[in-house]
């Protein structure tokens, strides 16, 4: 038995434990926890950013060029956090991302981002030119300009003029053993879109970065779980990204989360089923 938990069944990226960082690559170590002021901008800090959580326990993450350079606890109160950036950054090179996203029954976290300011210039998130990952439309995690200033999953805020055109698509045909599995799927490291998938093998097309190549893509198998004689595992047997096929159980694929010899394992294993959390990457 590969896993020894139950994990809730969503159709969100909020679940009882918290979920990966979804934004690039984490900090090797832990980043320090920034002054929260309510006065607003302090003389000597580059970055502001106004944000709230639905509980109090929200943690939000400031990145530059997928570096943490500050982490913020946040309280049920609007507040503004005072960060320094390296010099050279530009608002274009800053993410900030919510990173310990949790749901169960009465609780349930969410991040409010009202506005940021860089270099004494204010960025409104809910304007035209932000780039928002993890709001929760339409039964599931999107990604694009969605003029959303409150994320319901794990994902992140980019501000500035910087186009990410979400024109791209891709085509999973999966199912999963028990009809409770999702799928995020990765692309950089944001989760652009979540799967729900039913027990029958079906088609499942979401929209990607027009840029994204195959080998930018993971699928991962986000809420595994094991409980007597309740055992999800997810099968992909194939994607379809720009016309182009990749089977699953190609040579090509690394796969990370096939049960074999008693264990999680990863490789290129040349199987369609992940019986652990983890993921198929394409291409590689």
């Amino acid at each position: 038995a590969p896993s020894t938990t139950e994990a809730p069944v969503t159709t969100v990226a909020p679940s009882t434990t918290e979920a990966p960082v979804t934004t690039g690559a984490p900090s090797t170590t832990e980043a320090p926890v920034t002054t929260t002021t309510t006065t607003g901008k302090p003389v000597d800090a580059d970055l502001v950013v106004r944000a709230a959580g639905s509980t109090g326990d929200e943690r939000l993450e400031v990145r530059v060029n997928d570096d943490v350079v500050a982490s913020l606890e946040l309280t049920t109160a609007m507040a503004d956090h005072a960060v320094d950036v390296p010099d050279g950054t530009s608002i274009d090179d800053v993410r900030v991302a919510f990173v310990n996203d949790a749901f169960r029954e009465g609780y349930d976290r969410n991040v409010t981002v009202d506005r940021v300011v860089f270099d004494g210039v204010s960025y409104e998130t809910e304007a035209d030119s932000t780039y928002v990952v993890g709001s929760f439309r339409d039964n599931r995690c999107q990604a694009g300009r969605l003029k959303a200033e409150t994320l319901h999953c794990n994902g992140h805020f980019r501000y500035g003029a910087n186009s990410v055109s979400m024109d791209g698509e891709l085509t999973v045909r999966a199912r999963g053993y028990t009809g409770d599995e999702r799928i995020d799927v990765h692309v950089g490291g944001d989760v652009v879109a979540s799967i729900e998938v039913s027990a029958e093998p079906a088609d499942y097309t979401v929209s990607v970065p027009t840029d994204a190549t195959i080998t930018d893509i993971k699928l991962v198998f986000a809420n595994d779980a094991v409980m007597g004689d309740y055992d999800r595992n997810l099968f992909v047997d194939y994607v379809v990204h720009e016309g182009t096929q990749y089977q699953s159980e190609d040579s090509s694929t690394f796969i990370d989360g096939s049960f074999r010899g008693g264990a999680c394992t990863s490789g290129n294993l040349m199987t369609e089923v992940l019986h652990c959390r983890g993921y198929f990457a394409y291409g590689q």
